[in-house]
């Protein structure tokens, strides 16, 4: 059963939570816009630890690899009867708003495993980078690994590779302007 969002949610993190309630193990629980106020909240439990849900929300709020304006903290909700639950925090007014609907995005990309470099959610390179590849091309011991840390680098790698193969060259150099785009 997929989560609905309930009557009355502030339509400014209607997105954000429709996103985060599609990630394994992430339920959210709470939410404020700030109303250009107060910060920006979402509160969120994590019902199974074991799922990569919390990883890539962590991933997508990260300043080296996202810009949002986002931060994961350990906090109470407002309601009385709140226990302690994970808040997504961003500042009060319109930079939040548009973060929102950008975190949103991401974290929809590494669900429908679509977007560029490597995608923590399902612990591989994304499509774009897999398809970068040509049929028989075999990696070495530390290619393998670059992918697994980062499909940037994997690209980078194959670019070194491939600098004598033309087509190749053309592919992944459209797989490091797709990620640079994501930036």
């Amino acid at each position: 059963m997929s989560w609905r969002p309930p009557k009355g949610l502030d339509p400014e993190v209607r997105a954000l939570c429709v996103a985060m309630n599609r990630l394994p193990g992430i339920a959210t629980v709470e939410s404020c816009s700030g109303h250009g106020k107060t910060s920006f909240c979402i509160w969120f439990h994590v019902t199974d630890f074991t799922k990569r849900g919390l990883l890539t929300l962590a991933r997508s709020t990260c300043p080296r690899y996202y810009s949002t304006p986002f931060e994961i903290k350990l906090n109470h909700g407002d309601l009385v009867h709140s226990q302690v639950a994970f808040l997504l925090e961003g500042p009060k007014g319109s930079r939040s708003f548009r973060g929102a609907e950008r975190l949103a995005a991401i974290i929809m990309d590494h669900v429908r495993d679509r977007g560029p470099g490597y995608n923590i959610l399902y612990d591989r390179a994304s499509p774009s980078v897999r398809n970068s590849i040509p049929e028989g091309f075999e990696y070495s011991n530390e290619a393998r690994k670059n992918l697994r840390k980062r499909g940037k680098e994997a690209a980078i790698e194959l670019r070194k590779r491939g600098a004598r193969d033309p087509s190749l060259k053309a592919r992944v150099a459209a797989v490091v302007r797709a990620g640079r785009s994501e930036r």
